[in-house]
């Protein structure tokens, strides 16, 4: 089992949001364990199973926007780990594309892109894509 505590200002956990954050990255809720004293100034996350880490660094990023006691470094490396964490998340959401063949694609382009309109989906469907390979890949270049 691994123990984290975070530190921050009186209320500035939200458990809730949080906690569907880490479901909407794939985390088993029943991995973890999430505790804060009444004015929610300190948490604790106690993850049951995480072999190869990844959890952790997960949770990290969630929490550490929170804590001043992380340093600079620890933040932008965590909001790095974030954000290629949900580039997978993000292409996933993208209804069809993230799981077809490349057969299939094209078939639904061929279908679909028959005027502005599909075009403009279909553009829009790429442009997201687009983005979540490059944060998956580069998840430290957005923003730059």
């Amino acid at each position: 089992m691994i123990t984290l505590t975070f530190n921050g200002e009186p209320g500035s956990f939200n458990l809730e949001a949080a906690t569907d954050r880490l479901i909407d990255l794939g985390i088993d809720p029943a991995n973890l364990t999430i505790m804060s004293i009444p004015d929610r100034s300190e948490v604790t996350v106690h993850i049951h199973d995480d072999p190869d880490g990844s959890i952790q660094t997960l949770v990290i990023a969630e929490f550490s926007n929170h804590d001043p006691s992380l340093t600079e470094a620890q933040l932008a490396d965590a909001a790095k780990e974030l954000t290629e964490a949900n580039a997978k998340a993000d292409a996933a959401s993208i209804p069809g594309w993230a799981s077809w063949t490349e057969a299939e694609a094209v078939a639904w382009v061929d279908g679909h892109v028959t005027n502005l309109e599909g075009a403009k989906q279909a553009l829009s469907a790429l442009s997201r894509l687009v983005v979540a390979l490059r944060n998956k890949t580069w998840p430290g270049l957005q923003g730059q």
